[in-house]
This record gives structure tokens, C-alpha cells and sequence, in this order.
């Protein structure tokens, strides 16, 4: 798996994609683990262990809690400051793009369906931990 826990992260408008996947993430395994409620149990604590430091209070806020609401974040283009394109924005593309097209096959064949709904699971945290360890590598 892919651990969130332990990172030095500021909270803020780019973590909110990242709470929102892992609240899509954490809803769709319990869905599918409901059977054990001791398990269920351990994957909602150690989600809640991925967190980022809050400038203004000081506290530490999960992750599943980061809304773009909360932190006054401008969806639209329009809006906010103009950003510079960044080599780290096209490592992102083909992430949103692999995803977006496995994401939205209308299979109609449960367990091929079932298949590639866990191959989009690991195939998404395959993909991210290559791009921080290459985003790591390059900023280092």
C-alpha cells in the first residue's frame, strides 16, 4: 500500500485532491471489507494517521478532513492568481488521464467490473508512489 502517515505536509488547496481520493478510497474498501469490523476499524485509524500541519492553529488535521471549502480554494480557472505550468503538472496528466479513462469503462460484466476496480486501486497507488519518489528524487 501507499503510506500517507509521517509526512511534513502544510495544509492547504493542493492537498485537497488527495483527502478527497482517500475519503473515495476509504469509503469504497469499507464497502468491500464490511464483513470484519475489527478491520474496518484499523483502515478508518490509520487513514485518520495521514495528516498535515495547520499554519494559523498549529494542530495537525487528517487528511479526510481537508476540504476545499474550509481552505477557501478557487476550482475555476478564472479564478485566483495566474500559476506558472510546472514540470510537476505534466507528471500529473497521464496519472489523471489513466485513471479518468479506467475509472469511467461502463463494463457490464461483474466481475471483470470487480477486476478493474482493484487494478485502478493498485494501478493509482502504483503510479503515485513513482511520481513522489521521482518528484523526491528531482527536488533533492
Amino acid at each position: 500500500g501507499l503510506a500517507l502517515q509521517g509526512n511534513d505536509w502544510t495544509c492547504d488547496c493542493s492537498l485537497v485532491w488527495l483527502g478527497q481520493w482517500l475519503r473515495r478510497w476509504l469509503r469504497e474498501t469499507l464497502q468491500i471489507h464490511t464483513a470484519v469490523l475489527m478491520g474496518a476499524q484499523q483502515v478508518h485509524q490509520l487513514a485518520r494517521e495521514a495528516t498535515c500541519h495547520e499554519p494559523r492553529t498549529g494542530q495537525e488535521i487528517p487528511l479526510l478532513d481537508i476540504r476545499s471549502e474550509d481552505l477557501s480554494c478557487h476550482a475555476s480557472p478564472f479564478s485566483g492568481s495566474a500559476k506558472s505550468i510546472t514540470k510537476r503538472d505534466y507528471y500529473q496528466f497521464p496519472i489523471l488521464l489513466i485513471s479518468i479513462l479506467i475509472s469511467s469503462s461502463s463494463l457490464s460484466i461483474p466481475w471483470l467490473k470487480s477486476f478493474f476496480h482493484y487494478f485502478y486501486i493498485y494501478l493509482f497507488n502504483f503510479l503515485i508512489l513513482i511520481v513522489s519518489i521521482f518528484l523526491r528524487d528531482m527536488v533533492s
